[in-house]
């Protein structure tokens, strides 16, 4: 997983920062390159992600990555996804 501050974020770190923003509040977050990500911890962060979603309905999650990342996403996000191509024109 990618850093926060100056150490490495572990899963229970970033599960612990999700639980302290109040679900009615409108929340946004970004996580680049996603592809990056170990195929497991990936996995263990969208589940994350997902069991967050559920809690906080006005949490947007912007997530970037290669083209197979929307595949993955979908997957473990159900029906919370939406996305979009962003390349350049040919």
């Amino acid at each position: 997983m990618g850093k926060i501050g100056s150490r490495r974020a572990l899963r229970p770190d970033f599960v612990k920062i999700l639980q302290a923003i109040p679900s009615s509040q409108p929340t946004f977050m970004c996580i680049d390159a996603l592809n990056e990500c170990v195929a497991l911890h990936r996995v263990k962060l969208l589940n994350s992600l997902k069991q967050f979603l559920e809690k906080s309905p006005s949490t947007r999650i912007f997530i970037t990555g290669r083209p197979y990342i929307r595949a993955v996403g979908a997957r473990r996000l159900g029906g919370r996804a939406i996305t979009v191509f962003v390349g350049p024109r040919t």
